[in-house]
């Protein structure tokens, strides 16, 4: 299960980049649709020191979004 999952974060991580890079709104989107997945894989993976990741950058997704509006 975990090696499925981390091919979904990936997929939609490199998803989220391309469609930023293409000045699409929906991309900030996407990605705070990923912050659960990302907490969920390294809680998984007892990777702590990261877990705070997926929330700080979901933050600066939301920023994002808002700004991008």
């Amino acid at each position: 299960m975990l090696t499925e999952l981390s091919f979904l974060v990936l997929a939609s991580t490199l998803t989220v980049r391309w469609l930023a890079g293409s000045k699409n709104s929906h991309a900030w989107r996407l990605d705070l649709l990923t912050v659960p997945l990302w907490a969920y894989f390294y809680v998984s993976t007892d990777a702590w020191g990261l877990l705070p990741l997926p929330f700080v950058l979901g933050a600066i997704s939301y920023r994002n979004l808002r700004l991008w509006r």
